[in-house]
């Protein structure tokens, strides 16, 4: 998990410079599967607001049903969801 969430991270910073459509693609599809599994160890251990987040954010990175917002809020939610990541990388199941 600590090589996934790196790797995401990685994507979500990335995310916020101009890239080619597929890339966000990539992203949606790397950051819901990390959501979902975190959302799902967050459940285990009982955390229940922590598991409300990851739900929340897994939903609007999911490449089936898009949640559309103009590219400067793409880009803050990317870098916040990127630092939230990285500031609680140690409290997250590795």
């Amino acid at each position: 998990m600590t090589v996934f969430r790196a790797v995401v991270i990685i994507l979500l910073a990335l995310a916020a410079l101009p890239m080619p459509i597929g890339y966000y693609a990539i992203v949606r599809i790397a950051v819901t599967s990390y959501c979902v599994v975190e959302a799902i160890y967050a459940y285990e251990q009982r955390r229940t607001a922590l598991t409300v987040a990851f739900i929340i954010v897994a939903i609007l990175f999911n490449p089936i049903i898009k949640v559309g917002f103009p590219k400067e809020i793409c880009a803050v939610i990317d870098l916040a969801l990127a630092g939230f990541l990285f500031v609680k990388r140690n409290q997250l199941k590795p």
